[in-house]
C-alpha cells in the first residue's frame, strides 16, 4: 500500500493541492460527467478491455463527428448581433460565435 498510494500522495492531500492553481474548483462534475457518457456506450459491466476500448473508440469518433458538425453549422450562419464592422466581418469566420458573443 505504501508503495502504491504514498508516491501519488501530492495528487490527494490538500496541503499540496493547494500549491497549485485550480481558482477553488474542486468539483469532479466534468470528469464523472465524461465518465457517465462513457458508460452509455458500454454494452455491459462485464465486458472486458477490448469491448471497453472499442467502445471509448467509438464514443470519440461520434464526439468528433458531432463538434465537426457543430462547426460548420457556425461557420455558414451568421449572427445579426455580431455585424457591427470590419473587424468582426474579418473574424466572424474564423472565431466561434460564443467567443464573439463573449467579447461583444
Amino acid at each position: 500500500m505504501r508503495l502504491t498510494w504514498l508516491p501519488w500522495k501530492e495528487k490527494f492531500v490538500k496541503a499540496w493541492t493547494d500549491l497549485i492553481l485550480h481558482f477553488g474548483h474542486v468539483a469532479t462534475s466534468r470528469g464523472e460527467g465524461a465518465h457517465a457518457n462513457l458508460k452509455k456506450w458500454l454494452p455491459s459491466s462485464q465486458g472486458d478491455l477490448r469491448d471497453t476500448y472499442k467502445a471509448m473508440v467509438r464514443l470519440c469518433s461520434a464526439q468528433r463527428v458531432e463538434i465537426s458538425q457543430k462547426i460548420a453549422s457556425n461557420r455558414l450562419k451568421q449572427l445579426n448581433s455580431l455585424q457591427v464592422g470590419t473587424l468582426w466581418s474579418a473574424v466572424t469566420k474564423k472565431v466561434s460565435h460564443y467567443a464573439l458573443t463573449k467579447v461583444l
